[in-house]
């Protein structure tokens, strides 16, 4: 009920064969951008396994898709570097054009995201805070939610890491639900230990879905700066929650992608629409993105373990 980490070695050799068919996107690699003292790679190392576990053959086709969504991402970013916005102010249009789209989603959209957390140093950094701070918070048998399930290597790593874990993801792509499902399946997970409901987390009551009070966990990893108004997410996440439960969270300022929305200029900009629509911060963790540390405005990924506010 698991699957291998890759090895160091096997991770650098996936850096080499990128570097060498892809070198325009070479210079960000984590080969390249973090230093092998990095406490990080062991996570980098589990990422690469779980998209190897899905992908026992060939990985070709997936380093193609990791080269698409970065290249459009340094596209992108350099396009708002100079104009100080983001290409999109709506999100109507993404269900159509991106999350409805099964050819775009399984085609390159979600394997690229998938190794993004091999590939990119504070992605992996990132699951590494998942793994040790945030994982060791949920008891066993924790009922958890999960709002954007994505790849669903989140959700690989906390089933390992939390005995007996009950989990529904929440996602408004049908195309994800069934990768996501799919990859949790293949790595040996019992199908009666999840669910993937297939709903706009903005709207509803989070909390019906689960089996009690509200959920004991929740984790929503790259979701705010999609949609229109993070606030009306925010506060709907907080009420999904027991009084008791936790969260990890993740975003980014002024990181810019082909389906983000909403423009969060710094760290604080983030922290204080947390507070201000249900959240109490425990940890978080603001990370430049590599080599940028000089850049106006900053750009940087954010991670939170947050507890909801009591009134």
């Amino acid at each position: 009920m698991t699957f291998d980490a890759a090895t160091t070695q096997e991770l650098l050799d996936v850096c080499a064969e990128v570097s060498a068919e892809f070198p325009v996107i070479a210079g960000g690699l984590i080969d390249k951008k973090m230093m092998p003292s990095d406490p990080a790679w062991p996570y980098a190392c589990k990422a690469l396994g779980y998209v190897r576990a899905k992908h026992p053959g060939d990985l070709t086709d997936v380093l193609e898709a990791f080269a698409t969504v970065s290249m459009d991402f340094l596209r992108l970013q350099s396009r708002f570097m100079k104009t100080g916005n983001y290409a999109l102010s709506e999100a109507g249009g993404l269900v159509e054009s991106l999350y409805g789209d099964e050819e775009k989603m399984k085609g390159y959209y979600l394997d690229g995201l998938a190794m993004t957390y091999a590939l990119w140093p504070n992605h992996a950094r990132m699951i590494g805070f998942l793994c040790e701070d945030f994982a060791p918070l949920l008891a066993p048998g924790t009922e958890l939610l999960e709002v954007g399930v994505g790849h669903g290597l989140m959700a690989s790593l906390l089933f390992e890491l939390v005995p007996d874990l009950r989990y529904c993801g929440v996602d408004i792509s049908p195309s994800s639900l069934e990768y996501a499902a799919d990859s949790l399946t293949t790595i040996g997970i019992d199908p009666s230990r999840f669910r993937m409901v297939n709903a706009d987390a903005i709207g509803g009551d989070l909390s019906l879905l689960a089996s009690g009070d509200g959920f004991g966990g929740l984790v929503c990893c790259e979701v705010l700066e999609h949609v229109e108004v993070p606030d009306l997410l925010l506060a709907n996440l907080a009420r999904s929650l027991h009084p008791e439960g936790v969260a990890f969270m993740s975003t980014v300022a002024n990181m810019e992608a082909e389906d983000h929305v909403y423009l969060f200029h710094d760290v604080d900009h983030i922290r204080t629409i947390m507070g201000d629509h249900g959240w109490t911060l425990v940890e978080d963790r603001p990370l430049v993105l590599p080599g940028a540390d000089h850049w106006s405005p900053l750009p940087v990924n954010y991670s939170a373990i947050a507890r909801p506010a009591r009134s």
